[in-house]
């Protein structure tokens, strides 16, 4: 990635270079199909000299840098100088000032929590002073329900700050420590999700039943069962998806066509289950039940 400064850089210390805080990936152009770029805290060569030499140097400074990704040319702008030390947190981006362009903001040891544009502008209202050390990453979303945005951070000293703003709330680029709710830092996976999209919640077998008809044709088991859905298991569809049993002779799959609904959409009943177990060992169990399990 560049260390020499863009021409428009608010920092007097460079070379830079990324330091101590993490990173964050973001389309900063508010366009959805602009360049992406990476943004993370960092520091000058003076700065980095001035922790182990004995006196100050000139010039030293700390920085938030913004590169374009899959150039690793700086962005317009960046570095962008701040008051201090970003060493335990790492950028939030989102649009916290109105407008469709995100921003990235970023606390450090110098008390302000900063919003910075592409451009590296910052909205009015910004920078946020707190008279704490901010050692974590700000988090961003609709706290209190009214379609808006807030910023959340907190301090050293255990002070909670948030603030709102006038930006409609939104699926955001990067709007809290590790992206999302998995903390996958991935900038791909769902904000939202916490979990399997087709299974969100527990599925249990009210009444099965495991036979073997007599005939020399039938060679494979009959699984005769009523499957009930918990309260709340958005996404959960066996009709759609199909299903996997564990018996204790192995591991099944059952597909959708195998399935027809009985009586009501909360109860589920197999027509047959005749198809071949998956390879690898049996499970060995004590009993001989069978749980079922969506995929």
């Amino acid at each position: 990635m560049a260390t020499d400064a863009d021409a428009g850089s608010t920092t007097p210390d460079t070379p830079s270079f990324a330091a101590l805080g993490e990173g964050a990936f973001a389309d900063l152009s508010g366009s959805g199909s602009g360049p992406l770029a990476f943004a993370a805290p960092a520091t000058g060569l003076g700065r980095v000299l001035a922790v182990v030499l004995d006196e100050r140097q000139v010039n030293a400074d700390d920085n938030v840098s913004a590169w374009v990704a899959t150039t690793g040319k700086y962005l317009p702008g960046y570095p962008h100088h701040m008051e201090d030390l970003q060493f335990l947190t790492g950028p939030s981006i989102a649009d916290v000032g109105g407008t469709p362009l995100p921003e990235i903001v970023e606390g450090s040891a110098g008390y302000f929590l900063h919003a910075y544009d592409a451009s590296g502008a910052e909205p009015t209202g910004w920078p946020k002073f707190t008279g704490g050390w901010h050692v974590a990453n700000a988090a961003i979303g609709d706290v209190d329900g009214d379609g808006l945005s807030e910023v959340v951070t907190l301090t050293r000293e255990g002070n909670l700050y948030i603030w709102d703003t006038s930006a409609p709330v939104g699926s955001q680029e990067w709007p809290k420590k590790r992206h999302d709710l998995r903390n996958t830092g991935n900038y791909h996976t769902p904000q939202g999700q916490t979990g399997s999209t087709v299974h969100n919640g527990p599925l249990s077998a009210m009444r099965a039943r495991l036979s073997l008809p007599a005939g020399t044709n039938n060679d494979r088991p009959r699984l005769r069962a009523i499957l009930v859905l918990a309260a709340g298991s958005d996404g959960i569809d066996p009709h759609a998806d199909g299903l996997s049993v564990i018996l204790d002779s192995g591991a099944y799959d059952l597909p959708a066509s195998g399935f027809t609904p009985r009586r009501s959409a909360g109860a589920i009943a197999t027509r047959r289950g005749r198809d071949r177990p998956r390879t690898g060992s049996p499970r060995r169990s004590s009993s001989g039940s069978g749980t079922g399990r969506s995929r």
